[in-house]
């Protein structure tokens, strides 16, 4: 998902970072459902990217060193950013912040997003104060590895 992208950053002359993992987690069954929530989340920092500011996006992993307990996925960028008091918004299907002639968008991707994780029995959630770019993080059960290609 990350390489799929890539070309798209450097013609914006984004910045990614990806950070490395402290603890080797265990391999996840979810691999799928990874690609699809970061290839989501990636077109999203694109799209909401701040006019003034060249794009920096990091992605974490957070682990413990309990098997059985859930790995969090997470991706800051800089851009817009998400009014807290419009954050719930964001995850109802066909709900925009944005009039469709200012930025594209079907108002589906967040939505669908935090639907797949639930569905894999995590949780997904957003944090940003609506100037200074989002985090979008999602948990999931660990079982293996993650690849984020």
């Amino acid at each position: 998902t990350m390489q799929s992208y890539q070309n798209k950053y450097d013609k914006v002359g984004a910045e990614v970072v990806i950070q490395p993992l402290q603890t080797p987690p265990y391999a996840l069954s979810h691999d799928a459902v990874i690609s699809q929530v970061f290839s989501n989340l990636l077109s999203n920092a694109l799209k909401y990217a701040h006019p003034e500011r060249a794009l920096r996006v990091e992605v974490r992993i957070e682990s413990n060193s309990d098997r059985n307990a859930f790995l969090k996925f997470s991706m800051r960028d800089n851009g817009l950013g998400i009014d807290p008091k419009f954050q719930h918004r964001v995850f109802e299907l066909f709900q925009r912040l944005h009039r469709q002639n200012e930025i594209q968008g079907q108002g589906i991707g967040l939505a669908l997003c935090k639907k797949i994780v639930e569905k894999q029995g995590g949780q997904f959630g957003l944090e940003s104060d609506g100037h200074s770019g989002s985090t979008f993080w999602f948990t999931l059960r660990r079982s293996a590895a993650p690849t984020i290609t």
